[in-house]
C-alpha cells in the first residue's frame, strides 16, 4: 500500500467521526424552538443574535435531553491525530459551529457551514421571512400544501435521537461501513422533514441537503490538511474538486439481449458506483458522493488531488 492511502487508511476513523459531526451540527434547527424563532426573529432588535440552534441548543432547549446518545459528548477526536482540538465531539459541533473559537476543527466546520450557506442562498441574508404558517417549496418555488410544522420537528428529532442511541455505541467502537450507511440513512428520514432556511426563496433546501453538503465539504478540508498540512480554515480559503469516474452506460446496457441481460447490466453498474462509494468515502475517505447516473459517478474532493504522492493508486 502507498504511503499515502496507508495515511488516509490509518486516520479513517477520525474522518468518518468528524463527518458525523458534520451531518448532526444543525440539529436544533430540526425543532419547535427553531421554527418559532424564525417567525419573529426578524421583528426583533437582537433577533439575529439569540437563534436558539446555535446557543448551547442541547443544554438550554432540548425537550428530549434524556434520549441524545451518549456518544455525542463522550466520545472525543482520538489524540492521534492533530487537528488542534482533542476534546472535539458531536456536541461541540452543535454547540460552536457559529463561534468556533480558536480550535481547528471547530473553524473548519464554520468555514464549510459558511460556505454552503452561501451558496444554497444566493441572495441577501434578510430575505422575506415566512411568519405564519412556514412552507417548503421545491427548487421551481413551488410549495403547494408542504406546510413544515412542529409536530413533525419533534417527532423527527425524537425518533433520530432513538434511532441513534441503537447504533452510535457500535459505530464508535468499530466504525463499520454498513453502521455508516445506516446512520446517513437514518439523518437523511429525519433531516429531510426540516429546512435549513425558513426565508423565501431559501425555504426549497431540506435540512439533510445542507448538512450533508457541509459534512462533506469538512471532509475534504480535514483531509486535505492530513495530507499536506494546509488549514482551509475560512470560507474564502476553502477549495474542492470533483473526481468523477465515468463510463458509457447506455452502450453497455444496449449490448443486452434480453430483458435478463439488461437487468443484469444494470445490476453490474450499480454494484460498480457501490463499491467505488465504499472506496473513496469509507476505506481511503478523501470525500463524498455528490452525483451519478449509469454513466458515472462523482464525488466532492480535496483540491488538486494530482498533487498528492501517489494519487494514481485509486484508480
Amino acid at each position: 500500500m502507498s504511503e499515502f492511502l496507508e495515511k488516509l487508511h490509518v486516520q479513517s476513523n477520525k474522518v468518518l467521526f468528524i463527518e458525523l459531526a458534520g451531518l448532526l451540527h444543525d440539529i436544533g434547527k430540526l425543532s419547535k424552538v427553531f421554527l418559532e424563532y424564525r417567525q419573529k426573529w426578524q421583528d426583533l432588535s437582537n433577533g439575529y443574535d439569540i437563534d436558539p440552534h446555535e446557543k448551547n441548543y442541547l443544554d438550554n432547549h432540548e425537550v428530549f435531553a434524556n434520549l441524545i446518545p451518549s456518544g455525542f459528548e463522550n466520545h472525543k477526536i482520538p489524540a492521534n491525530i492533530d487537528l488542534g482540538e482533542l476534546n472535539f465531539s458531536i456536541k461541540k459541533a452543535v454547540d460552536f459551529h457559529i463561534k468556533p473559537g480558536e480550535e481547528l476543527i471547530l473553524k473548519m466546520l464554520k468555514a464549510a457551514d459558511s460556505l454552503d450557506s452561501a451558496i444554497d442562498r444566493n441572495n441577501p441574508l434578510w430575505s422575506a421571512e415566512q411568519k405564519g404558517k412556514i412552507f417548503r417549496s421545491n427548487v421551481f418555488g413551488y410549495e403547494g400544501n408542504r406546510i413544515v410544522t412542529v409536530e413533525s420537528q419533534e417527532e423527527a428529532r425524537q425518533e433520530l435521537y432513538t434511532f441513534l442511541r441503537g447504533l452510535l455505541p457500535d459505530y464508535f467502537e468499530r466504525f463499520n461501513c454498513e453502521a455508516r450507511k445506516e446512520i446517513l440513512k437514518g439523518i437523511k428520514k429525519a433531516f429531510e422533514q426540516g429546512l435549513a432556511d425558513t426565508t423565501r426563496p431559501q425555504n426549497d433546501t431540506t435540512l439533510w441537503e445542507h448538512s450533508y453538503a457541509v459534512a462533506s465539504i469538512l471532509k475534504v478540508i480535514v483531509v486535505h490538511y492530513i495530507l499536506c498540512g494546509e488549514k482551509l480554515d475560512t470560507r474564502e480559503k476553502v477549495e474542492f474538486g470533483i473526481f468523477g469516474i465515468g463510463w458509457d452506460g447506455m452502450r453497455f446496457l444496449s449490448h443486452g439481449q434480453k430483458i435478463g441481460d439488461i437487468v443484469g447490466r444494470k445490476r453490474i453498474i450499480k454494484d460498480v458506483k457501490k463499491n467505488l462509494k465504499v472506496l473513496i468515502e469509507y476505506e481511503y475517505p478523501i470525500g463524498n458522493e455528490i452525483y451519478s447516473d449509469d454513466d458515472g459517478i462523482y464525488f466532492i474532493v480535496p483540491p488538486e488531488l494530482d498533487k498528492y504522492k501517489e494519487i494514481n493508486g485509486l484508480g
